[in-house]
């Protein structure tokens, strides 16, 4: 009921035209995990007919652009109204047969964000086990065949800790390891990172 209460409120603020009072000269991310049609009900997860919708949504009301250009618009001092960057973490399976084919059957480019000691293997996140959902995840070929359709790719560790509970030599090994792993599958270095169990941060830690 939530998710469709924010859909429904979504809805009605962009028809109106009432986003352009709150998205003055700011650029938007949006974050998905799974397109899989097996798992309607996982919170994780959008069926393929909800991810094309959003998809004809941003397509509609905002310049669907690669993550790499929104963050070089960010840097340079670039207008970003309107703009918005689609990304998607973990490196699910579907990600490449489902979601990839349906932005780019309306030209729109994504960043995923792959955990790389996860792609290509039979690997159970807990999150997962729990739920009793058979996990699948992309193998090094698909990733970089997205990246040559030109998507973005980018790292999200090699095990997806919670970064802010490990070891900082673990973070470090983690977050290093897995740009290390990703650029060498690539042949070409990324750049892009995301950290896994993300939330805000608190200015007062960041100074001390």
């Amino acid at each position: 009921m939530a998710r469709r209460a924010k859909a429904v409120a979504g809805w009605i603020v962009f028809r109106t035209g009432l986003y352009r009072l709150f998205r003055r000269n700011e650029g938007v991310i949006v974050l998905f995990h799974r397109v899989n049609d097996a798992y309607p009900n996982d919170p994780l997860t959008y069926t393929s007919a909800e991810f094309e919708s959003f998809v004809r949504f941003f397509g509609r009301y905002f310049v669907v652009v690669p993550l790499t250009v929104l963050l070089q618009q960010l840097e340079t001092g670039e207008e970003l109204r309107s703009r918005l960057a689609i990304t998607f973490d973990d490196g699910y399976h579907g990600n490449a047969t489902i979601a990839a084919p349906i932005l780019e059957r309306h030209n729109q480019r994504a960043c995923f964000f792959v955990t790389t000691g996860w792609i290509g293997t039979a690997h159970q996140p807990w999150w997962d086990e729990e739920k009793q959902i058979e996990t699948h995840w992309m193998t090094w070929d698909q990733v970089r065949a997205l990246r040559k359709s030109g998507h973005d790719i980018g790292s999200h560790t090699q095990t997806h800790p919670d970064l802010g509970v490990v070891p900082p030599e673990i973070a470090c090994a983690e977050i290093g390891g897995g740009m290390t792993r990703l650029d060498a599958e690539l042949g070409a270095r990324s750049g892009l990172f995301a950290y896994p169990f993300g939330g805000r941060i608190c200015p007062s830690r960041i100074s001390r």
